[in-house]
């Protein structure tokens, strides 16, 4: 055996010695213990014991909130439960329950009529096609049926009547003048034909011009149309400067119309007395 292993052994010796005799000498001591938890633990606890109690469960149930009532003889002042009360002193220290000088309001969060939006009247009658400048075909948005216009002769169209018999029916539409002409495209660098068409229409009383199967915008006949930001039923449709209206007690009269800005001009005012006048427009209300 090498003198380390000699070394290594002694010491572990040593260990096993101190730990035998601590053992041996603590072990009393633990028993002991042992013994005294194990008594305290059987024992019945200090102070006050528990006792089972019995918690009565609530039911919910309906209440009613009280009225308000007033705090003065006026019934001026009115204070809710959570609400403090404002209450303010006049010049000569007397309590008042209205405030002695009125706030600044906005008159324009006050206006209550916004622009609403601009509704176009497009005239029924399109240009579909042509077989030369004697024959140009038509039709009838409204009905959706097709007609040939002649130049100088009034358009006729078919309908069924009694018994399936097909009648002739004037529809007041003459084509005064038909034309076409080549047009470049720049954007696609290619032609077009652009087709103008005159119609004489009876109904309208005036003649109306048709370019190819564009849209027809009757401009006279557009409106500009105003609602309530209080009130979801009032709509106030115009078509030109002077119409009047009333809303919540107040009259509403227009002033200026103009389609190209969507914007009104409108008066308010009460009992002939002007209160204000502001620009309507789709961009917002302006005090003027």
């Amino acid at each position: 055996m090498k003198h380390y292993d000699k070394i290594f052994l002694v010491a572990s010796l040593i260990v096993l010695g101190l730990s035998s005799a601590f053992f041996f000498i603590n072990e009393p001591k633990i028993a002991a213990e042992k013994a005294q938890t194990k008594k305290i633990l059987a024992g019945d606890p200090a102070g006050e014991p528990w006792k089972n109690l019995d918690i009565e469960i609530k039911t919910e149930e309906p209440l009613e909130w009280p009225e308000v009532k007033a705090q003065d003889a006026d019934g001026l002042w009115l204070f809710q439960v959570f609400t403090p009360p404002k209450i303010w002193v006049d010049k000569s220290g007397v309590f008042i329950s209205q405030p002695p000088r009125k706030a600044e309001v906005d008159p324009v969060k006050t206006f209550p009529i916004i622009f609403s939006e601009i509704v176009s009247t497009v005239y029924p009658i399109k240009y579909t096609g042509d077989y030369g400048a004697s024959l140009v075909q038509l039709l009838d948005t409204r009905t959706n049926k097709p007609m040939l216009a002649r130049k100088g002769e009034e358009i006729v169209v078919e309908e069924l009547g009694t018994g399936g018999v097909a009648n002739k029916v004037k529809t007041g539409l003459t084509m005064v003048s038909f034309s076409k002409q080549r047009v470049k495209n720049d954007k696609n660098d290619t032609y077009e034909d652009i087709a103008t068409i005159v119609l004489d229409d009876k109904n309208l009383g005036r003649q109306i011009t048709i370019v190819s199967n564009k849209p027809t915008i009757l401009a006279d006949l557009n409106e500009l149309v105003l609602k309530s930001k209080l009130n979801p039923s009032f709509v106030w449709k115009m078509k030109k400067a002077g119409e009047k209206t009333t809303l919540d007690g107040l009259d509403y009269e227009v002033k200026e119309l103009d389609f190209s800005k969507k914007s009104a001009v409108v008066e308010q005012s009460k009992n002939g007395k002007v209160i204000q006048t502001v620009r309507v427009s789709a961009d917002g209300n302006t005090v003027l």
